[in-house]
């Protein structure tokens, strides 16, 4: 099956990253990125994608403007569009949908699903695509092990015996995640993870060593890996690791996080709503961020305190709604409507 290939037209980098990570991790499908209508509706005419991506609220050009040159035009009037908006508004998806659009989806999307919500809008399927891990480790049996457990969870094993292989590898191929050893021929273990890092490779990276002082360990994260285990190690709790690893890698690439007006960005920490600063505390800025990630989630009490308190700050259920309420005020302050964030009685 030919690989499908979406044009994205978002005039937010942020928001283009996020998508074209979200659409290669799920469904490695090739992506396209423009940043207004004009280049869109060259490069849709140039490159006829599958399908495109469109973003409604954009400046000179904006979405419906940009819909309606691409439906008027004979080359690219049959591309199936999808806006992506903040409107929620059951009326306006519905004036959009009349337009002759595919399919509507609201921001803040899941990045972890938003392949699956373009395959189901379009009626395409999505072929599973295994993660690659690469295994840099000059133990054998170490090796025959880590395969092992790793292929018996869908895991693609390539593996290498030393640094400067491994360094080949890693650069050349994409790795969902490379499983790193301190002590190697060649190149070790940390000058590798210096280089990948140098070299601008994001690639999550779990270093593995029997070295268990804590310098060492800081020496190591410093490296740049994501992740220390020290040998000898409880393989469940190696396996685990990697899957939060592997489950990071989409959530970490949502640095601007929006929901209407409401915007926050987790790299400055910067809370806005309409383009106005607003000043949260830690808890506050904390709660916003996880009811932002998971916008159509319903939190109980108890789950906020699990996700948001440590167990040595002994809080209440009270003081998860003093903390919702100071929230709730500083943001009506700033103009967002009072049932910005909702409360489900009995629920959460």
């Amino acid at each position: 099956m030919p690989t499908k290939c979406v044009l994205v037209i978002d005039d937010e980098e942020s928001i283009q990253k996020v998508v074209s990570l979200s659409l290669k991790m799920e469904a490695s499908w090739k992506t396209i990125t423009v940043s207004s209508g004009q280049e869109g509706i060259r490069q849709a005419a140039i490159c006829q994608p599958d399908a495109i991506l469109l973003d409604v609220m954009m400046p000179e050009i904006d979405g419906i403007a940009t819909f309606k040159s691409l439906h008027d035009n004979p080359k690219t009037q049959a591309i199936p569009v999808i806006l992506l908006t903040a409107k929620t508004r059951t009326s306006e998806k519905r004036l959009f949908q009349k337009i002759g659009v595919a399919g509507v989806i609201t921001k803040p999307f899941n990045p972890l699903t938003l392949a699956s919500q373009v395959a189901k809008l379009l009626d395409w399927s999505i072929e599973e695509k295994p993660m690659r891990v690469l295994l840099v480790e000059d133990d054998d049996g170490l090796v025959a092990l880590l395969t092992q457990q790793l292929t018996a969870q869908n895991y693609v094993v390539d593996r290498v015996a030393d640094g400067e292989t491994g360094w080949a590898y890693s650069s050349t191929f994409d790795y969902d995640l490379v499983i790193l050893d301190w002590m190697l021929p060649q190149l070790d273990g940390i000058q590798l993870c210096q280089r990948l890092r140098t070299e601008g490779f994001s690639v999550p990276i779990l270093l593995l060593t029997a070295r268990d002082k804590q310098t060492e360990k800081i020496k190591g994260l410093e490296a740049g890996a994501d992740d220390y285990v020290v040998k000898p190690f409880d393989l469940a709790e190696l396996m685990v690791r990697i899957r939060v690893l592997l489950r990071r890698t989409l959530t970490d690439s949502a640095p601007l996080l929006s929901w209407g007006d409401l915007c926050l960005d987790s790299v400055s920490c910067q809370v806005t709503y309409h383009g106005q600063p607003v000043a949260l505390t830690a808890k506050e800025y904390s709660l916003l961020e996880l009811f932002l990630r998971h916008s159509y989630q319903v939190f109980s009490a108890t789950t906020l305190l699990d996700r948001i308190w440590s167990s040595e700050e002994f809080p209440s259920e009270a003081t998860v709604r003093s903390h919702i309420r100071g929230l709730r005020r500083k943001l009506k302050a700033t103009g967002a409507p009072p049932d910005l964030i909702e409360t489900v009685h009995g629920l959460g």
